[in-house]
């Protein structure tokens, strides 16, 4: 049996007769789904990566921080601006043609190399990826995607690709044969002397493997190379 402030308590808070109780599961699932999409927005909030959503015309309706970060711009000078604002001419042409493939096959892309200057003049290089965003009857309402901050990488690549050149130039003029493999076992590079002396040219052999250990010496040739891997010192075969 209630007692008086049982039935206070249960006066509090009144039953409307025509609204069935939840299910215990269904508010459970409830509740979880709010907590999904408040976790899921703080983790979009805080990633490095930039996030964004466009229109179909390609004008910013959504995007995180580090997008506004990562294009050197306050949001207000973001939002509901086209993506063509901060791109070059040729650039922006080049994009429009990808993203319009992708609302034409509904296949998306992650690999659009993007270059751009911030508001403060910082030349930056970013790594673009689009799908298709549908809404409910499945017809095309605008693009999602990511956008990285390469620009460190992109430099690395660069400094990496001008050394490259220089030591094969050097090498190019050695008189003896040169060739450059990579760790397992196949051409990167050959110098002329190379082909002069064994008859392959670079373009023969980019990317393939040399049969060229002596019948007898591959064990010794592989206990060789191995210890090169190892220990970072000459050997000689």
């Amino acid at each position: 049996m209630l007692g008086k402030e049982d039935k206070k308590r249960d006066a509090v808070v009144p039953q409307d007769p025509s609204v069935s109780p939840l299910p215990e599961d269904e508010r459970l699932l409830t509740a979880c789904a709010a907590i999904s999409s408040e976790r899921y927005q703080a983790f979009v909030e805080n990633i490095a990566d930039g996030v964004y959503e466009v229109d179909l015309e390609g004008n910013y309706l959504y995007f995180n921080n580090s997008m506004s970060r990562i294009l050197g711009h306050p949001p207000k000078e973001i939002l509901q601006q086209s993506f063509s604002k901060f791109m070059t001419e040729d650039q922006a042409r080049t994009t429009f043609d990808m993203f319009h493939r992708v609302f034409e096959t509904g296949e998306g892309f992650s690999d659009l190399i993007w270059r751009i200057k911030t508001e403060k003049g910082e030349e930056r290089v970013i790594e673009l990826s689009a799908n298709l965003i549908r809404n409910e009857k499945e017809e095309p309402i605008g693009f999602r995607g990511i956008a990285r901050d390469i620009t460190e990488k992109f430099k690395a690549q660069q400094a990496l690709q001008k050394s490259e050149r220089r030591y094969r130039t050097l090498l190019d003029f050695v008189p003896y044969p040169i060739v450059v493999y990579t760790t397992d076992g196949r051409v990167s590079y050959l110098n002329p002397a190379f082909t002069e002396t064994l008859g392959w040219t670079l373009k023969e052999l980019l990317g393939k493997t040399i049969p060229f250990v002596p019948q007898g010496l591959e064990e010794e040739t592989q206990t060789a190379i191995e210890r090169l891997f190892s220990q970072r010192t000459p050997c000689q075969i």
